[in-house]
């Protein structure tokens, strides 16, 4: 393999300079790449689809669907987000087929039921399998707060007189009985209730301590109008939990709750974030900076990008709200200026000077990895905030770039915008392959001075998958069937195979996951082949 089967060597990432400086190489097309961004604004996305609503319509899918593995990840996903919309999507399955299904059910109506779970859970309490009658009978005891609720309680009384009694408690200076009942109200407050609560966090005595106001606030998440934000907005940064009632209840006044508890609990508290993003709020561009250093990155151990998966809500939260500052462009424009060497530092946003200049550190011939920290992200921000295919020209001699960052971000660009154009170019660099030999001696891959320094190939693999298409396919069907390909192309290739999920594609799976002599590439092979045989059971049984 590698040197063994004749393979020219690579300039690796620890020691190379490009043929010519790279400002000189890529002048024409930083012209063109310039002239483009002036005339392609309506390229770039004004207003893209929250993550909320594009989670909701997903999961919202898998539930409805007639693979019964599909809908468990419905109700785990619509479970696990606290989506209290979905709560009609959860009660039809509980009758499911499938005891796995029933089980998820009981356990999510915990979580985001309401009054109508209350009879449902109670046929649940029946059920023919032990783990579904013991998340209903659990469900029960959260929502009602009943140590032993039972169906002669619930036909004895009617949902309206326990929300009363509830409301009543709260008048009580009893605190565990003041808990208790908020507890409860998150499930039967109704509309009318709203008042009541709101005169319980402004006007009780002793007030409300933090506990019961975060109570309060997830029962006004629910039940909350314009009329709760006077009050939420005021707690808002004492309590960033009710960053979700500010983004259920909405408008200017929660918009600018939320603006406020983003500079003050920053992007690692994502919470304002996605609902920021909830509320489409075009008012971030001032956190720009902030927002470009959320992003992870391959080469960061403390928030590491793994790039097998698909961006995270986070990433998605960020990039939402730059592209909708409109300042998506800006941004690309100065990281791509700082790859191609070719940057003016006086030609730099101010607030975005800081991360540019912190850049170049990780841009320099041979970086590896600073541990624990980074500065790469805006490199790994541009990845995903890019939207004109006229800018593709730019990246493609970036693959040769002499930090392998650049190389891994440049083609996940390229598998982002969709740009076949620029294929064979990534093919060409795979193909390169590495400069040492690949036996399976070094299968452990702990060889810094070889493996951790310039095995970054696998994730040009990824980028194809991205792309997606029939010519990507089957490079990538190639690289992964080949036994003698070096092992992190092997892997990459697969991972690739599972975004394009052809079922083309099962043979060469079939085969890696059967003979590939590495335990993790067997393994992801299944994986991959496993989601591509549910994709084709939905798709043959919902045209039945």
């Amino acid at each position: 393999m590698g040197s063994e089967r004749g393979r020219p060597p690579i300039v690796g990432a620890a020691s190379a300079a490009m043929p010519l400086p790279m400002a000189s190489r890529l002048k024409p097309l930083l012209q063109w790449g310039l002239a483009s961004l002036m005339v392609c604004a309506a390229a770039w996305a004004d207003d893209p689809p929250d993550l909320f609503k594009e989670d909701f319509a997903r999961y919202a899918r898998l539930v409805e669907s007639p693979v019964a593995e599909l809908r468990l990840e419905g109700v785990q996903g619509f479970s696990w987000l606290k989506h209290f919309s979905a709560e009609p999507y959860l009660l039809r399955p509980a009758k499911d087929n499938s005891p796995e299904v029933r089980r998820e059910v009981a356990f999510a109506l915990r979580r985001v039921g309401r009054r109508d779970s209350i009879p449902v859970l109670f046929e649940m309490v029946n059920d023919a399998d032990v783990g579904v009658r013991q998340h209903a009978a659990l469900s029960l005891q959260s929502l009602t707060q009943l140590e032993d609720p039972t169906l002669a309680w619930w036909q004895g009384t009617s949902a309206k007189a326990y929300e009363q009694k509830l409301l009543d408690d709260l008048r009580t200076a009893d605190g565990v009985v003041r808990v208790r009942a908020l507890k409860a109200l998150r499930c039967f407050a109704g509309p009318e209730a709203e008042g009541p609560v709101l005169e319980f966090v402004t006007s009780a005595s002793p007030p409300p301590d933090g506990t019961q106001q975060a109570l309060a606030i997830a029962v006004l998440e629910r039940i909350g109008t314009p009329a709760s934000l006077p009050w939420l907005t005021s707690v808002a940064e004492q309590q960033p939990t009710a960053a979700w009632a500010l983004g259920q209840i909405g408008g200017p006044q929660a918009e600018e709750a939320l603006i406020r508890g983003l500079r003050r609990f920053g992007v690692w508290d994502p919470q304002h974030l996605i609902n920021l993003d909830r509320l489409h709020s075009t008012r971030c561009g001032e956190f720009v900076p902030m927002l470009v250093g959320a992003y992870g990155c391959v080469t960061y151990r403390g928030q590491p990008e793994n790039l097998t998966y698909d961006p995270t809500p986070l990433q998605r939260a960020c990039t939402n709200l730059i592209l909708r500052s409109g300042r998506g462009p800006e941004v690309v424009e100065a990281v791509l200026r700082e790859m191609e060497c070719s940057v003016v530092d006086e030609q730099i946003p101010g607030d975005l000077r800081l991360a540019m200049v912190a850049l170049r550190e990780e841009l320099r011939p041979g970086f590896v990895r600073n541990d624990g920290l980074t500065t790469s992200q805006p490199v790994c921000a541009m990845s995903h905030l890019i939207r004109d295919r006229r800018l593709a020209p730019r990246l493609v001699p970036l693959l040769q770039h002499p930090a392998f960052i650049a190389r891994v971000y440049a083609a996940m660009a390229l598998g982002r915008l969709h740009a076949v154009e620029a294929l064979p170019a990534i093919v060409d660099v795979i193909d390169e392959g590495y400069p040492f030999a690949d036996p399976m001696a070094l299968a452990s891959g702990k060889h810094f001075g070889e493996s951790q320094t310039v095995r970054w190939r696998s994730f040009l693999c990824m980028a194809l998958g991205r792309m997606g298409g029939e010519e990507a396919r089957r490079e990538l069907e190639r690289l992964a069937g080949d036994p003698d390909e070096y092992r992190d192309i092997r892997y990459g290739a697969v991972v690739g195979l599972g975004f394009i999920g052809a079922p083309e594609s099962l043979p060469v799976l079939q085969q890696v996951a059967h003979d590939d002599i590495i335990w993790r590439i067997r393994v992801e092979a299944q994986d991959v082949i496993h989601r591509i045989e549910l994709a084709q059971e939905d798709a043959r049984l919902r045209t039945r």
